[in-house]
């Protein structure tokens, strides 16, 4: 399928773009989960609300990467005319997570590796954003007066449609005020 479904209060609407569906192969909960082929797919959505913000935020997720040593981005709100109103999240060509503005801020060291799932966050607390993985802190804080206005997310790839995801996302969650 590839009908994917905001449970959130606001309901937006997730456009599927390339071969992006939901799929039974891999999921870390519920039984599905949304599936990238690694050759143009994405999903996206765009609303006022998606906008971080400049204060407190957390964008959560499960991944699950097909391949070592290729870079992927997982998670993107910026847009492409100012970089630094969005982040993006990348699992990179070394195997470890990095989070960016216009430049990469952090950078993880966690081994990052085919096959398996990863809960990755990413979240801006008091002016600090720090990168978790698994549930620990990786990489170093990031002191971050940015204001993330841009109101689209993608999953899967990034805002000009490189670095496309081979593998699956599931449960994405982005938490505004805390």
């Amino acid at each position: 399928s590839t009908t994917f479904t905001d449970q959130s209060i606001y309901a937006h609407t997730v456009t599927a773009n390339g071969n992006a569906a939901i799929s039974t192969a891999q999921s870390k909960f519920g039984g599905s989960s949304a599936a990238f082929d690694g050759t143009g797919d994405w999903l996206s959505a765009s609303a006022a609300p998606l906008a971080l913000g400049s204060g407190d935020w957390t964008v959560e997720f499960w991944f699950y990467a097909s391949a070592d040593n290729v870079t992927y981005n997982l998670f993107e709100s910026r847009s492409t005319t100012a970089s630094t109103n969005g982040i993006t999240i990348q699992k990179r060509d070394t195997n470890v997570i990095s989070v960016g503005t216009s430049a990469v801020v952090i950078t993880g060291t966690a081994s990052i590796s085919a096959g398996n799932w990863y809960h990755v966050a990413v979240s801006k607390q008091s002016g600090s954003t720090r990168l978790f993985v698994d549930g620990t802190q990786d990489g170093s804080t990031y002191s971050d007066s940015n204001n993330y206005s841009n109101a689209t997310i993608r999953l899967g790839a990034n805002v000009d449609g490189n670095a496309p995801l081979n593998g699956y996302i599931d449960s994405l969650r982005i938490t505004k005020g805390a």
